[in-house]
């Protein structure tokens, strides 16, 4: 739909999908806004003005308080993708449930879009998890970069300073300036201290600039809005840079 939006140059879309859950829900997309509206709401209308108030109402809705989605959903589905890793039988799939979460996640943030996910370079020395472009558009993500690289680890553990090593070098040979860590259960060490993986965090925020935003399980299960998320990055990219970790 988005595509077919761009090449028709036009602003304004409606996807109707199954079921019928009342309220629309509301999209950025190529610059415009795209309407998802349920058909059974959409055949339950009375009269053709009910819908253009339900879209000026969603859209507004959406304008003033930056949801994308219905209040708890973001929370339920963080739940649900964590409660499918912790049953998933090997640690392939539990890693594969992270980064469906992260997919669906970061795709709800206007003007970010999912690229790919487990890319290899030319030699496959390496491999990205994750890969998103954000068009930095003001209702999204404006402050950080176009390219967003994610590693996902979804441990029983801390993720050791080996690992976080790796993923620093990941950023800094790709000359990026910030990078994702999803940690299920953390990195090894202290904070306060800069105790093992903290001390190379610090060091590559010091030496190159690189700044790596380290996520946890408790954080996404925390989350209920992009709002939300959105201030708690900007928080968390202060504390790396007035820390300097």
């Amino acid at each position: 739909m988005e595509r077919y939006m761009g090449l028709a140059g036009v602003r304004t879309g409606l996807l109707v999908t199954p079921g019928g859950e009342l309220e629309i829900e509301v999209r950025i997309v190529s610059g415009g806004y795209l309407y998802f509206v349920a058909l059974e709401a959409l055949l339950d209308l009375t009269e053709r003005g009910e819908l253009v108030r339900g879209l000026i109402q969603a859209r507004n809705r959406f304008v003033h308080t930056g949801r994308q989605d219905r209040a708890g959903h973001l929370h339920s589905g963080v739940r649900r993708a964590f409660e499918d890793g912790d049953a998933a039988a090997t640690a392939h799939a539990r890693g594969q449930a992270l980064e469906g979460l992260l997919i669906y996640v970061f795709r709800k943030f206007p003007g970010v879009r999912f690229l790919d996910r487990d890319v290899r370079v030319a030699n496959n020395s390496e491999e990205i998890d994750l890969v998103f472009w954000n068009d930095r558009i003001a209702e999204g993500l404006p402050f950080l970069p176009n390219l967003l690289l994610f590693e996902c680890k979804n441990w029983t553990s801390p993720i050791d300073s080996a690992s976080v090593v790796y993923f620093i070098n990941k950023i800094r040979t790709r000359h990026l300036e910030y990078g994702f860590l999803i940690a299920s259960n953390d990195v090894t060490g202290d904070h306060a201290d800069l105790g093992a993986a903290h001390q190379h965090l610090h060091n590559a925020l010091i030496g190159d600039n690189v700044k790596i935003i380290i996520i946890n399980r408790g954080e996404l299960c925390a989350l209920t809005s992009t709002k939300q998320f959105t201030t708690a990055l900007q928080q968390k990219i202060a504390q790396i840079i007035l820390r300097g970790a």
